[in-house]
């Protein structure tokens, strides 16, 4: 029988692989690398009108990025971007100066989806 930790693993792949088959832009989506370091790596996918975006952190240390977008992506989202997987306490904020801020806890991912 499987113990509560390996529950919990089964269950999160589970919910990853339902969110790919059903997102096209994580399927299809064209990629682009939004931010990156030693420690965090946000990135964006899209496709037709479907939109995501995935942020990982691997250190033991929240932390919080602030990503600068392009007018023209900048433009097609708005407040109503979600959180559709991920860590309890992850989020992303858009600011008004054409960027994002997103907080990803230590270990942390979360991905964001909003449909244009």
């Amino acid at each position: 029988a499987a113990n509560d930790h390996q529950q919990k693993e089964f269950e999160a792949t589970c919910n990853l692989f339902n969110l790919r088959r059903s997102s096209l832009a994580l399927m299809y989506g064209n990629y682009k690398t939004l931010y990156v370091d030693d420690s965090v790596w946000v990135f964006m996918r899209h496709y037709k009108d479907d939109l995501a975006i995935v942020a990982m952190n691997v250190r033991d240390k929240d932390r919080t990025v602030r990503v600068k977008l392009d007018n023209l992506i900048f433009g097609v989202l708005n407040r109503s971007l979600r959180k559709s997987l991920g860590s309890y306490n992850a989020d992303i904020v858009r600011d008004q100066d054409y960027s994002l801020t997103i907080h990803i806890p230590a270990y942390g991912y979360a991905i964001f989806q909003k449909r244009l």
